[in-house]
């Protein structure tokens, strides 16, 4: 008997007070756990009642969503919760393995229009997720249902809808109705391709959740055509398993190896400009020829870089910014390797610009912009120039600069707001610390292993202990805050805010290398970072399609600044360089 896994989307339309009401009594009853998976259109959680362990993506299991909108029929909603009752009374029933059940509560006023509509939610969404007006619920359970991958999708709703009105017609003798289900049913755009994954089984069928003979025999017709109807057969479909789980399980099967190649397809091939979002992407290119001994890699990243080692391009115009002086950490890449002095040369002029016109240090990087990005766009590449040429000034203002930046966005609970303009913690804006520590961390010990930087020593063990020390504060607290299923969100601590992707893999990066570098050897960091990798896996498509990227993001003056930043799904050069940090580093652990 597989393994069954379902999840129950109950979109319930009257009024907010009875709804909210009879709704909290399932909350409140349920023995499971409640996951918000986001946001409604009013702002408010959406929630989902689970059974613990539903996210191990088991491939014995068979994964149902049933997706259920019983309108604005008050008798309905009170069988819906009853229903609700019962899945939970079945949790243990028979034999184990046991089903897994979830439930998502959405009450009235949480969808757009007006209460007691009669219209149905419109698949797939439009428009910009998660911020585009009255799209908000329709692609917070689009995408759950995307990243949940299930097999089989169940769709109710309830039967007074005209969309179930004129399916009903088509049963009525001496009727002509159409008994196909309209475009944009939940069911009928999964059943195409569940956003781009694949298409799922599915089937469509009223939810008369009142026990008359007349709904009876209706609900018994339907169902009688619904066995008939081709669906199933039109997908050709091999086994209980929809072809976007099956696109899952993929996903989630790779080794760490096949998703860097997978990533080094489209990422990774071009710096046209020195920004950090194709530079960590060249330098994971480089990094991952090394470790492969693949010359012809290794030539591929020189004629990238060679354009600026050569003079060609200007690599840093004037001052430049943060981005900029993080895109040199490719050319510090290089030139560890291949002692390149051209590569240093550029390396040292971005940190230079921590200094004024007669040498001295100023009071922490220029163009800071008092975001916390800055401890990411700054340290290392100063850290760097101090490995590369041996100057203690460059470990020196990166203390400086670090200090100043901690100052400035650390919050009491160790984790960072984005800049002094509001408390909200950014995900990004926390996976830059993270980060930034990580890699200066690694030019710390690189300095300290090596003799001819004897000189550098006592301040660099100085310095690597307050930049460890300040890490594990950080990591530690950002544990608190990881999603069960393995994500961190857009804001932090915010369950409303999508599940981020570049966040999870900066995060995942520091984690992963502070182990393998012994700065951390707590248990709970290594899962941690294992279940990191998994969401990240399920996110991260054969050819660089990735999901939920945050777009770029400056400072913002509000949290709803933040909630309401446009998540990208598909190809990103910042999402896919991050990606590539991380699973080149989870690659390389498994190397070693």
């Amino acid at each position: 008997m597989p393994y069954r896994l379902a999840v129950i989307c109950w979109l319930c339309l009257l009024s907010p007070l009875m709804a909210d009401d009879v709704l909290e009594q399932a909350i409140q009853s349920w023995k499971g756990d409640v996951l918000t998976i986001g946001r409604d259109d009013r702002g408010e959680p959406l929630r989902v009642l689970i059974d613990p362990g539903a996210w191990e993506y088991n491939r014995e299991q068979t994964r149902y969503l049933y997706y259920i909108d019983v309108g604005d029929d008050e008798e309905a909603l009170q069988g819906a919760c009853k229903t609700i009752s019962l899945l939970d009374a079945l949790r243990n029933n028979g034999s184990p393995p046991h089903p897994a059940r979830a439930v998502v509560l959405v009450t009235p006023d949480m969808l757009p229009g007006d209460p007691g509509r009669a219209r149905l939610l419109t698949f797939p969404p439009k428009g910009d997720a998660y911020n585009s007006s009255g799209q908000v619920t329709a692609s917070t359970i689009w995408r759950f249902a995307a990243w949940f991958g299930p097999d089989i999708i169940k769709e109710y709703h309830n039967e007074k809808s005209e969309d179930y009105q004129e399916f009903a017609r088509a049963f009525v003798p001496g009727e002509e109705a159409n008994v196909e289900w309209n475009p944009g049913s939940f069911a009928v755009e999964a059943q195409r391709s569940l956003a781009g994954l694949g298409a799922v089984l599915v089937s469509r069928k009223p939810m008369p959740l009142r026990r008359t003979k007349a709904t009876l025999e209706y609900r018994n017709t339907v169902q009688a055509w619904s066995q008939e109807h081709k669906w199933v057969d039109d997908l050709n479909l091999e086994g209980p398993q929809s072809k976007a789980r099956i696109e899952i399980q993929r996903r989630i099967d790779r080794t760490p190896e096949q998703v860097v190649d997978e990533l080094l397809s489209v990422y990774g091939d071009q710096l046209n400009s020195v920004m950090y979002q194709p530079a960590l992407a060249v330098l994971s290119r480089h990094r991952w020829a090394i470790s492969r001994h693949d010359d012809e890699q290794l030539q591929q990243v020189q004629r990238i870089l060679n354009p600026y080692l050569s003079g060609d391009k200007e690599a840093l115009k004037g001052l430049g910014n943060g981005s900029q002086y993080a895109g040199h950490l490719a050319f510090a890449e290089w030139a560890r390797h291949s002692g390149d002095a051209a590569a240093i040369k550029l390396v040292q002029a971005a940190a230079d610009r921590g200094f004024d016109d007669q040498g001295q240090p100023l009071e922490a990087m220029p163009t800071h912009n008092e975001m916390s990005d800055a401890v990411f766009m700054a340290c290392p590449i100063l850290t760097a120039a101090a490995e590369l040429t041996g100057e203690q000034k460059y470990l020196d203002m990166a203390g400086r600069h670090f200090r100043f930046m901690r100052k400035l966005c650390q919050r009491d609970d160790g984790i960072y707001r984005h800049s002094p303009l509001c408390e909200a913690p950014w995900g990004r804006g926390n996976g830059f610390p993270a980060l930034g520590l990580a890699l200066s961390l690694t030019d710390l010990d690189s300095i300290l292993a090596n003799a001819d930087r004897a000189e550098l020593h006592p301040v660099a063990r100085e310095l690597r202990t307050e930049f460890r020390d300040a890490l594990e504060q950080h990591l530690s607290a950002l544990l608190e805050d990881q999603d069960v299923t393995g994500m961190w969100r857009q804001v932090i601590d915010d369950p409303r805010a999508y599940r981020e992707m570049t966040t999870t893999c900066m995060i995942g990066f520091a984690l992963q290398r502070s182990l393998d570098r012994g700065w951390l050897t707590d248990e709970k960091y290594k899962t941690a970072v294992d279940r990191a990798w998994q969401a990240v896996k399920v996110r991260t498509g054969a050819h660089g399609e990735l999901m939920d990227v945050c777009t770029g993001t400056g400072k913002q003056k509000s949290l709803d600044d933040y909630l309401n930043r446009t998540a990208i799904w598909g190809k990103d050069e910042r999402g896919g360089a991050m990606a590539l940090m991380f699973a080149t580093e989870r690659a390389l652990t498994a190397t070693k």
